[in-house]
């Protein structure tokens, strides 16, 4: 996986892609822009070998990024997280919620069913479909 990370994203929080790879975005979401921990202990109990899993580390409740690479044309990159309960989902929701405020960065939640779809756009756009097991 590339170390590179996305560049400004610890500073201003303007997430700038250096790559179509979905994961280096989500690298820089959860540990630059939220503070959450990656949690290779539980990545490595998965069954799918290209996921990530970030945790918050003041409570440890957990996220995973499952391997859905996929650039989206005209629009940016997708990404798809599986929580372990409602509360993550809400979490991570109240996160981006409190980021937009923070930022010249808009957040839109959809409600779909069994899930929910975060759109960040700003500099670039990407989406966040988020799951609960």
């Amino acid at each position: 996986m590339s170390k590179r990370k996305v560049l400004n994203a610890g500073i201003s929080h303007a997430l700038l892609p250096v790559s179509g790879d979905c994961v280096v975005l989500a690298e820089s979401f959860f540990k630059d822009v939220f503070r959450w921990e990656r949690d290779d202990a539980a990545r490595e109990a998965r069954i799918s070998m290209g996921s990530l899993c970030f945790k918050n580390p003041k409570d440890g409740k957990k996220a995973v990024v499952l391997p859905f690479y996929k650039k989206l044309p005209c629009s940016g990159c997708a990404l798809i997280l599986e929580c372990e309960t409602v509360e993550v989902v809400n979490e991570i929701m109240d996160e981006a919620k409190s980021w937009e405020k923070k930022t010249q960065t808009r957040v839109d939640i959809s409600h779909l069913p069994g899930g929910i779809l975060l759109s960040v756009s700003g500099v670039f756009f990407f989406s966040i479909l988020l799951f609960h097991a």
